[in-house]
């Protein structure tokens, strides 16, 4: 009688203990988004991407006729949904980039839920993920979640206690599709790879056929678009240290958010590796250390440039990290209660950083928005070539639906000043027909005496505290 009163008084905790995670995942989440449909000015990679996908609906290709930097599947994605609904305002991209996140989130779960049978674990994981991508800049439409959403789930179908062919197929087309939408995702298919020799049994096999996997939709898409080919024969994306201009900066540009993130996430994670010697669950162990694998790993990006958002990647295996930690102390109450405050304490933390930057520090910002967009419609049309040398203003490309100048054959958008030389600057300035620059240029890169003497030239069509639209034309 004793212990079956104990039995139900556990039974009791772990279900409220769920509960309540799943409630407070639910409002901090929707009070997140809520803020970001409200107050969340369009951010500049989501711009581009929107911008992009614009042009390929218009029948221009990618890397053929438009210069992109990125994989193709998830911009012809984001095409085919803007052929369905063409008006979409940038409020439905944040909800739909919400249900990406929550799917990837799941995923995460069931990744925790799958080796550990923790409904509590599993729930810390899923919700961790989902609720502290808006402080690392997970409201805005990316293409790291996405990429993310593959890579686990590639792994958890390679988790699969018994490994059909199917199973690994697919988990080998879920990695390729996380290569093929953010460069970075590549490290899935090493990582998953080394996973799938460890656990496997007929190691040859079932390699093969997850090669198989990946090759196959590398070479649809390459199908759909020969220009890929030839893209990466050009050395695709091994340049991009050697002309990134935050190179000099220090690693962690963003440090509260990868203080917190590396606290929660690789710390612990490194202490809990003392104790696999003694777990009792082989698969957790691995699944922990695969965690561990995949933090250290996707730190290599850093390699290439620095961004609040490149921790969206890191911060997936942390949370299924901190769930097999959860798991594993599942029989003592205290630690998943006090792992679960930790973690809202830390994402009310996020949100309050989020809420800062959206409403107290940059009041307004949504509405200049919609005003500059008015006034650049008011002063343009979609036929006429648009510069816009500040990178914050790119969503105006999406917004206005202009286009930049053609560089080469090819329309060329650029993440402002920042990433072009004085001779690339000077290019754009002669072939294009507006500008859209800041008042204080010089904060984006050094204007020498030829670029100074061409924008004396422009003719000032609008201009406020902070900037000017400019017209070539005389």
């Amino acid at each position: 009688m004793r212990s079956f009163l104990f039995s139900m008084q556990r039974q009791t905790y772990n279900n409220l203990l769920f509960l309540s995670i799943l409630l407070t995942g639910a409002i901090i989440f929707g009070f997140q988004l809520h803020y970001a449909l409200c107050y969340a000015p369009v951010y500049c990679d989501s711009g581009y991407y929107l911008a992009i996908a614009q042009q390929a609906n218009l029948g221009h290709h990618l890397y053929s006729d438009i210069v992109c930097g990125y994989p193709p599947l998830w911009i012809y994605l984001i095409a085919g949904i803007l052929r369905l609904f063409p008006n979409a305002p940038y409020e439905f991209w944040l909800c739909f980039q919400a249900l990406v996140t929550l799917a990837t989130a799941t995923i995460a779960g069931l990744l925790t839920w799958q080796q550990s049978h923790s409904r509590t674990a599993a729930s810390l994981s899923g919700w961790l993920f989902a609720c502290s991508t808006f402080g690392l800049g997970g409201e805005a439409l990316l293409l790291e979640i996405p990429s993310l959403g593959f890579g686990l789930l590639s792994a958890y179908l390679i988790f699969q206690e018994r490994k059909s062919w199917e199973h690994l197929l697919l988990a080998g087309i879920a990695a390729a599709c996380s290569a093929a939408t953010k460069q970075y995702g590549a490290g899935f298919i090493l990582l998953n790879g080394a996973l799938l020799l460890v656990t496997s049994r007929r190691k040859l096999r079932d390699t093969l056929i997850f090669i198989a996997g990946v090759a196959l939709p590398l070479i649809v898409l390459a199908g759909i678009n020969p220009a890929i080919v030839q893209t990466l024969q050009t050395g695709y994306g091994t340049s991009s240290h050697a002309d990134n201009v935050y190179q000099d900066q220090p690693l962690l540009r963003y440090i509260p958010e990868a203080a917190r993130l590396l606290f929660l996430s690789l710390l612990p994670s490194l202490f809990f590796l003392l104790y696999i010697p003694f777990y009792k669950n082989i698969a957790q162990a691995v699944l922990l250390l695969w965690c561990i694998g995949g933090i250290l790993g996707f730190l290599g990006q850093f390699y290439f440039n620095n961004g609040d958002h490149y921790y969206l990647y890191l911060m997936g295996f942390g949370a299924i990290a901190i769930g097999c930690m959860a798991a594993y102390c599942k029989h003592t109450h205290w630690i998943p209660a006090a792992i679960y405050l930790m973690l809202t304490i830390y994402t009310l933390s996020c949100l309050r950083t989020r809420y800062k930057e959206w409403w107290w520090y940059r009041p307004g910002d949504k509405a200049r928005e919609t005003a500059l967009t008015q006034t650049i419609c008011d002063y343009t049309t979609e036929d006429d070539r648009l510069q816009i040398f500040n990178a914050e203003d790119i969503g105006q490309y999406f917004l206005t639906r202009r286009t930049p100048p053609v560089i080469n054959g090819k329309i060329s958008y650029s993440f402002g000043a920042l990433a072009l030389t004085d001779e690339l600057v000077s290019y754009r300035i002669r072939h294009t027909d507006y500008i859209l620059k800041r008042k204080d240029l010089e904060w984006e890169f050094k204007v020498c005496d030829s670029i100074q003497n061409l924008l004396s030239q422009c003719d000032t069509l609008y201009s406020d505290d902070r900037l000017d639209l400019l017209s070539t034309r005389h």
